[in-house]
């Protein structure tokens, strides 16, 4: 017979509305990377190894940041709670700075527009950092129910997919407000500021912080980093991510230029309207399957869905080499609609298993920590997509794809191992992540069992 599991502390539906507008922030960051390939480097001449180093250095200053700020989250007591303030200020901050780094000079030299991405990104993921964070850590706090945990990064998920359509079609749209991009570029970043700045802003106000931590000791930050390092489920996972995560980022940027160079025979609108109707395509795909993603990890379980995550990701990605072709350009939108839901529904099981593991923290040390834990995830999660960001401005200088001037079309042996590279690295990086899922051991009748015991513990 089936054990029943306490149901505990769950989300209402307002505060799940407010956690998925903060979902949208979270998502549009990712407009930074798909438009700084297009505009620095095959706009404005800049070299795509720097444009990659510009978007990989910042993430590197997050090595410090970020735990930095999980501690003074975990540590602060105000009347506001531990998270909302902070959210509150670094969503202010990203939403202002956003539209700042797509107004260069294009005037500028090289290094200077180097200069300009680099600085400008720095201080906009030092914003992000103070919102993420916090955020993070809330999002781990907001239900102690095994599955309504699940359900809640589903509508995270979803409403981040949604945003995914205003990522697949930026590039398109800086066309559409006006015929340079380069003039277009800064009405889209305006519009994607003020969304991150919405988005965030609700999560501060409407999301309630229930647990009662007033009382709990203060943490040191280096014995706190040590003991989320030793927490094997906990890196097992952040392993998972580096995999999965990892193999799709160093291979982004590559379809564009595929797209570009070998679909459209170097036609940059064409190949701009495919990727945001592909995008568009694969993300309303993902809106009607994430809620059956939840549902069926509320009845195999987190691993297993994570398994059946894994696999349309590898099988979608892999299937890009034969899609992504001149004869039928649509049919890679087949390719997205396989992958892209099994990606977002390992982001949305991510951040729910993180929540068990952090229950499972509080059993062996007595303290919530939900902060420190997301601030290590999010700094080994960084550090993992800064070095697939600067691998994959390196691919494409090694592979011949750098700084092509508009007009010039890149040749058939470059083509091709764009094309192989596509196909070939997210497979073999998704293979690594079924590994460590294999091993992860938190299934629903542990969590049960670890709240039981906790429950036994005298107050």
């Amino acid at each position: 017979m089936k054990k029943k599991h306490d149901s505990g502390h769950k989300t209402t539906f307002a505060e799940k509305l407010a956690w998925g507008a903060g979902g949208m922030t979270e998502s549009l960051v990712n407009c930074i990377y798909s438009l700084s390939f297009p505009i620095f480097s095959i706009s404005l001449g800049v070299s795509a190894s720097l444009v990659g180093l510009a978007q990989s250095l910042p993430r590197m200053i997050d090595a410090f940041t970020d735990p930095l700020m999980g501690s003074i989250s975990d540590n602060t007591r105000t009347r506001f709670g531990r998270r909302r303030p902070y959210i509150l200020i670094g969503a202010i901050g990203c939403g202002l700075i956003v539209p700042l780094i797509f107004r260069p000079n294009p005037g500028w030299s090289e290094h200077v527009l180097f200069a300009w991405l680099l600085s400008l990104t720095i201080v906009f993921f030092l914003f992000f950092t103070v919102w993420s964070i916090p955020w993070s850590a809330l999002g781990l706090e907001m239900s102690d129910d095994y599955n309504d945990r699940t359900s809640l990064q589903v509508t995270r998920m979803v409403f981040a997919t949604i945003a995914q359509i205003a990522i697949s079609w930026a590039y398109k749209l800086c066309f559409y407000f006006d015929k340079n991009e380069l003039i277009g570029v800064r009405s889209v970043t305006l519009i994607v500021g003020g969304i991150m700045f919405g988005g965030g802003v609700l999560s501060a106000l409407f999301i309630k912080e229930w647990r009662k931590t007033s009382n709990q000791a203060k943490l040191n930050l280096l014995s706190a980093v040590k003991m989320t390092l030793r927490n094997r489920p906990f890196l097992l996972v952040c392993c998972t991510v580096l995999f999965f995560a990892g193999g799709v980022i160093v291979v982004e940027p590559m379809l564009l230029y595929v797209n570009i160079h070998h679909v459209y025979d170097g036609a940059r609108a064409p190949a701009s309207t495919i990727m945001g109707i592909s995008g568009t395509v694969g993300v309303i795909t993902t809106v009607l399957l994430l809620p059956l993603g939840g549902w069926l990890s509320s009845k195999v379980g987190k691993r297993h869905a994570a398994y059946i995550a894994l696999s349309l990701i590898v099988v979608g990605k892999g299937s890009q080499y034969f899609l992504v072709t001149p004869n039928h350009p649509y049919l890679q939108i087949i390719s997205r609609i396989i992958f892209q839901p099994g990606i977002m529904l390992m982001w949305a099981l991510v951040p729910s298993m993180i929540a068990d593991i952090c229950d499972l923290d509080e059993l062996q040390t007595g303290a919530r920590r939900e902060a420190v834990f997301s601030a290590v995830y999010q700094w080994i999660w960084k550090l993992g997509a800064t070095l697939a960001v600067a691998l994959a401005g390196t691919l494409l200088t090694f592979f011949g794809a750098d700084s092509i001037a508009p007009g010039v079309k890149l040749d058939a042996g470059t083509i091709q191992n764009l094309r192989i590279s596509l196909a070939i690295v997210p497979p073999l990086f998704g293979v690594l992540a079924f590994l460590c899922i294999w091993k992860y051991p938190l299934t629903a009748e542990k969590i049960q069992e670890i709240k039981e015991q906790k429950n036994a513990i005298p107050n």
